[in-house]
């Protein structure tokens, strides 16, 4: 079946998955919707017998789980999110009314707020400017882009540009990478109008997130670095995920069988 909108979510929690599949319920109304998600613990049971949800064991990490995820969307646009978030009502009919009327290249940043137990309010379309985050001062960053962790988009055209450089563990400075790489061709990074996700946080390294803070801070960091720093090139090879397609062993100590299991043993 064809979708409006595939929703792509890598997740080691799915305890909050029915939560977000019902926030995503009433945050699109207007279009045909699918819940993709990928990890390596079972969804629970409601979720199985949903014809709109699918569900992929992995445990490569984020940036190879989501390119793969992709390769199962059937809905004209995709957009990312995070297992530990609820959409706002409304919020997803919002921005498809709003990509609809966007030039193919575009990319519709979908403003969040994130807090330790939903707190913070959504992010101001200013936040997401290249020249406020001295991270993307580097040489090959132009200083009038924009970028977004949390976009929405055409399927093809993430399937053209080649989907995530997945040489990154993590999947910001991915996105970082692919904003940019899609500018480069004369894309634009056009705000959302609403506020679409309320994420909840772990800081530093904290409760699971200990694996993603050393991640993006250490070799992902290194690597955008090492790439923005000199001449960057547009498009990438959809099939680059391959050679990292194994387990993550910053997070996978072993193939653990539970959620539980694995933060007890972090």
């Amino acid at each position: 079946m064809k979708y409006d909108l595939s929703i792509i979510v890598p997740g080691i929690r799915p305890h909050y998955w029915q939560r977000l599949y019902d926030s995503i319920a009433a945050a699109c109304c207007d279009y045909s919707w699918e819940l993709l998600c990928g990890g390596p613990f079972a969804p629970p049971s409601e979720l199985i017998f949903q014809n709109n949800f699918k569900y992929m064991h992995t445990y490569s990490n984020v940036p190879v789980t989501i390119q793969k995820l992709t390769l199962l969307a059937s809905g004209e646009y995709i957009c990312h999110q995070v297992d530990d978030g609820v959409l706002m009502p409304q919020s997803l009919d919002t921005c498809l009314k709003q990509i609809d009327a966007c030039a193919y290249y575009d990319i519709l940043n979908m403003r969040y707020s994130e807090g330790v137990n939903f707190t913070g309010g959504v992010r101001p379309p200013e936040f997401w400017n290249v020249n406020t985050d001295n991270e993307f001062n580097l040489s090959h960053i132009d200083q009038s882009w924009a970028t977004s962790v949390q976009p929405m988009m055409r399927l093809g055209l993430f399937i053209a540009f080649g989907g995530f450089d997945c040489r990154f563990e993590y999947s910001n400075h991915c996105h970082h990478d692919f904003m940019f790489r899609s500018q480069l061709e004369g894309g634009n990074i056009v705000h959302s109008s609403c506020g679409v996700c309320r994420a909840d946080h772990m800081p530093g390294c904290t409760g699971d997130h200990a694996p993603i803070h050393n991640a993006q801070l250490g070799p992902d960091l290194t690597l955008f670095k090492e790439l923005w720093s000199s001449e960057r090139e547009a498009y990438l090879k959809y099939n680059n995920y391959e050679a990292y397609d194994k387990p993550w062993t910053r997070r996978f100590k072993k193939l653990y069988v539970s959620y539980d299991e694995m933060v007890n043993d972090q």
